[in-house]
């Protein structure tokens, strides 16, 4: 084959397109769940709508993913017995997906049903439309709004020079809230048509009579009358390379000073290779982002580094639908000139030797990288396969046996030189080219014009720079600077071992062991280990800032480094290990927690150690710290959820816990802090070690032992219990003021004190179901994610709380206040249908037991659940024994009915909004 003709398509697929247009792709494969996943893609996205049509193909999507003529409620239906299913929105496609268990005959059929109801014919119901609307205006909401401004308004200004025009997020709102039915339904007559559309069916499938029944249900899809051409609407959004630098400056009213963000953009590579050339080039750029990540991140390891944020590859796959592959540099200036030029030309100096002089061993490091994602991404599930025909459909993206594709990739990654790499390289470092310099500044700065920023550019460029020095080799090991004394022999300690497997022993320092290992839940789990490690928190009240200084202990001896390591020397240890070690405090506990690979469990137990004994006191580093930390009480740090809400609730409910502002945090100091971690982080005595993962507890066991026995161990049972905390079973309601949010962020609480017997616990989870599914049907118009979950709050005087969950529009959030309230009233009020019980104890069932031999990190069910058993001095064994068998027989419809009029309490309602400060 040469190198510029398109690779064929997997043999073992098979592949057609109807009279109609209609496309298929089958392909038989044994899946490690035991699944068949049905996919119809459509050719029509966000690109297709027209002007008065705006957020629709999203909303479309909202509606076929919610219900269709023959599935009235697909998310209940998809909720059951190992099914899911899921649907996605972009700029040129479309995707619906259902997974399901394939030993289900009537099931498998019943995919097939929701293929064929998704591609076509489908109404629906006003007010079922607004629900969705309500839904989507939720999800256009952020938990960032001033992060999410700053990257819009950095990528608008980028694109419109490349011809590109963005979405606009305020146009889309505004078609959402004014919803025209003829434009919507227009669009879905327009696009959802079957030259535009494929199925993709993966998993042990018989390939020949499916192949029929494709021809015979989908040949019968017909299009519009007039069809519009897709070309018409996908050429205005293509991207135009090329160009000098450029430079555009941005008011921004919460940067307290400047800051420039250095875009450099090029055609991504990776959207569509068809050739062994396309190939070719996607290999370089996946050469030259594994480089330069490694290269910026050891840039990055100072404590005042050229960069705030570096990316080699900035948002991969979004900008401008994936055209656009970009390398971004996030620098912040300071006000006065000299030090603005010095940051300028340290930044774009930086730049520049990021991208010179590659080596052999980068090269190989890079290319052994590529080879090892490729071998570990090989498709194998049926999820991995209907990607790449979704890819292979939408943008022409290969699609060859993967076996030869990987022979491919292989053989040019051999062919590909360093100079090869360093033709690209210097290409991408070249700031006069294709460039984009934004800056964004208050608007009382005033900040010199762009020709002054290209003379300091141009400065640059006239010197000689030399490459960067190589980095410092990574720690080997951290056996010889922990140096753990060990002198208790392992034979003299006697081990439990108990039904359900777990194992406990307990250590002369005072420390307690729990090991419960199981299977991995997936292959990047085998050979883990996780350890959660928690004592009674012991730190008094008295003294607000002796309690401050030990709650931020934990983070300061994380980012200061241990014994003579920094911790950026740490970083790079741990992250060539892929361990993981952390320490929280919180009201009730002191909580240790890391994972790594079953062989490098003795390099963990070193790290710990030295964290604990020999804590770096590094000014810079405690300095640095300081610094990130004012940024997030400022609320200017990157969030990723709403969790910032639950500090400010616990400190209404525990008005004595000390309280974290600015003026505390500038009285916090070295000293003060680490006096902190000597006192209260120094030792282990106390500490109940829950270990679990995919190990062999005669391989674990005696390492644990020999290591654990080696650490410190203070007696300190005069302070462990001088405090306790008493939640407060009163009604509440509360306002809670936030810097940058825009949004209404609602947590509603209905505690209650329950028995700790097994039922109970069942009628608390099917009950917590049971709600959860009421207030995300009812709420998702006008959130896009509510929920409602059940936990123990104050475990040890058996105070449970449901709790609702959802954010709103400003102004709106009473109104779903008293929709969530109707909700729950109705549930207790009315109980549940005795179908509905049957179906969630099925469920429930299925649930619990398949976590006992499953292990996942993000998951872990026998941490969670030793825990709690530890904690409130339960029996570890009765209920996993149990659970099963009183759900199965013991669970009727009128015990769980009365149940939800004991426990659904209002009587304790615990009312919490939070809104933009000064709103």
């Amino acid at each position: 084959m040469q190198q510029d003709e398109p690779l064929p398509l997997d043999p073992a697929v098979r592949y057609g397109k109807l009279k109609n247009g209609f496309t298929y792709y089958l392909k038989n494969v044994e899946d490690p769940q035991n699944a068949v996943r049905f996919d119809l893609i459509v050719k029509a996205g966000r690109y297709h709508e027209d002007g008065d049509q705006r957020e629709y193909a999203h909303l479309l999507e909202h509606m076929l993913a919610k219900e269709t003529k023959h599935f009235s409620t697909l998310r209940r239906y998809f909720s059951q017995d190992g099914r899911r299913r899921h649907a996605f929105t972009n700029t040129h496609s479309t995707r619906y997906f259902a997974i399901i268990p394939k030993n289900d005959e009537q099931v498998l059929n019943d995919g097939l049903q929701v293929l064929l109801d998704w591609a076509q014919g489908n109404a629906w119901k006003p007010e079922s439309i607004a629900v969705e609307r309500g839904a989507i205006e939720g999800e256009m909401r952020t938990t960032d709004p001033y992060r999410d401004w700053k990257t819009r308004k950095l990528e608008r200004e980028v694109l419109k020079t490349m011809g590109y025009n963005p979405t606009d997020i305020k146009a889309s709102l505004e078609s959402i809230k004014n919803f025209n039915a003829e434009a919507f339904y227009r669009f879905y007559n327009d696009w959802y048509r079957p030259d535009l559309q494929a199925v993709i069916i993966v998993g042990d499938i018989n390939v020949d009579s499916l192949e029929n029944v494709i021809r015979e249900k989908f040949g019968i899809l017909k299009g519009p009358p007039y069809p519009p051409d897709p070309k018409k609407y996908l050429y205005p959004q293509t991207v135009h390379f090329g160009g000098k630098e450029h430079f555009a400056v941005v008011n921004d009213s919460l940067e307290p000073a400047v800051s420039m963000e250095i875009l450099k953009v090029r055609p991504n590579f990776q959207q569509n290779p068809k050739s062994g050339v396309n190939y070719r080039s996607m290999l370089l750029q996946q050469l030259y982002m594994a480089v330069l990540d490694k290269r910026s991140k050891f840039v990055s390891q100072q404590y005042d580094p050229p960069f705030s944020y570096f990316w080699a590859n900035y948002r991969p796959g979004i900008l401008a639908g994936g055209q656009v592959n970009a390398t971004q540099m996030s620098v912040k200036l300071k006000r006065d000139l000299q030090n603005m030029k010095e940051k300028f030309q340290r930044a774009v100096k930086t730049w520049k030797q990021l991208h010179l002089k590659i080596t052999e061993g980068e090269l190989e490091e890079a290319k052994n990288e590529i080879i090892d994602r490729n071998e570990f991404g090989q498709s194998t599930t049926v999820t991995q396969f209907a990607k790449i025909f979704k890819d292979h459909f939408v943008d022409g993206k290969a699609a060859p046996d993967p076996e030869v594709e990987t022979a491919l990739i292989k053989n040019l990654l051999k062919e590909i030189s360093v100079g090869d790499l360093q033709s690209f390289m210097e290409e991408n470092g070249d700031l006069n080219e294709s460039t984009h310099f934004v800056f964004f500044k208050n608007k009382n700065i005033k900040i010199p014009d762009h020709e002054v920023f290209k003379q300091w550019k141009k400065e640059v460029d006239s010197i000689t720079i030399k490459p960067l020095e190589a980095p410092a080799p990574t720690i080997e090991s951290l056996e010889d600077a922990a140096k753990i004394s060990v002198s208790l022999s392992v034979e003299n300690i006697g081990v439990a071992t108990n039904t359900i497997g777990a194992s406990t022993v307990e250590l002369p320092n005072g420390v307690k062991l729990l090991l419960k290992p199981s299977k991995p839940g997936a292959e990047i789990y085998r050979n883990r280990i996780s350890i959660q490690a928690f004592r009674p928190n012991p730190v008094p009240l008295e003294n607000p800032q002796r309690y401050l200084a030990a709650q931020v202990a934990p983070e300061v001896m994380l980012f200061s480094g241990a014994g003579p390591y920094s911790k950026y020397d740490l970083e790079r240890f741990t992250n060539k290990k892929r361990l993981n070690l952390h320490f929280l405090m919180n009201k009730d506990s002191q909580i240790i927690s890391g994972d790594s690979y079953v062989q490098d469990l003795p390099e963990l137990l070193n790290l710990f150690y030295l964290h604990l004994l020999h804590p770096r006191e590094d000014k810079e580093a405690f300095e640095a710290w300081r610094d990130k930390k004012k940024e997030e009480l400022q609320g200017r740090n990157i969030r990723g959820s709403s969790s910032f809400v639950v500090d400010k609730i616990e400190q209404v409910w525990y008005p004595q816990l000390p309280n974290l502002d600015e003026k505390a945090l500038r009285e916090l100091t070295k000293e003060k802090v680490f006096t902190a971690v000597k006192e209260w982080f120094s030792s282990i005595e106390g500490y109940t070690f829950i270990v679990t993962g995919d190990f062999d507890t005669d391989r674990v066991l005696p390492i644990l032992i020999r290591k654990l026995s080696g650490f410190p161990a203070k007696n300190r049972a005069h302070v462990i219990k001088d405090k306790e905390f008493h939640f407060p079973l009163v009604k509440m309601q509360e306002k809670l003021a936030f810097k940058n949010i825009n949004a209404a962020y609602v947590r509603l609480f209905f505690p209650v004190k329950v028995e700790k017997d097994i039922k109970t616990k069942i009628h608390l989870r099917l009950l917590s179901r049971a709600l959860n599914e009421r207030i995300h049907d009812r709420l998702r118009d006008g959130s896009y994610s509510p929920i409602s979950q059940g936990e123990y709050i104050d475990r040890e005087n058996g105070i449970f709380a449901f709790k609702i969950i959802f954010d709103s529009s400003l102004g709106e959030e009473k109104k779903m206040i008293t929709w969530a309230m109707e909700e729950f009233q109705n549930l207790r009020d009315h109980g549940v249908e005795k179908e509905w019980l049957e179906n969630a104890i099925t469920q429930e069932l299925l649930s619990y037991e398949s976590k006992f031999n499953n292990f996942l990190d993000y998951n872990n069910f026998w941490q969670n659940y030793l825990q709690s058993k530890v904690m409130s001095k339960e029996n570890l064994e009765k209920e996993v024994l149990q659970y099963g068998t009183i759900l199965e027989h013991f669970i009727n419809f009128q015990d769980f009915n009365r149940a939800a009029k004991n426990y659904l309490s209002e009587e304790n309602l615990l009312e919490f909004i939070g809104l933009p400060e000064h709103y």
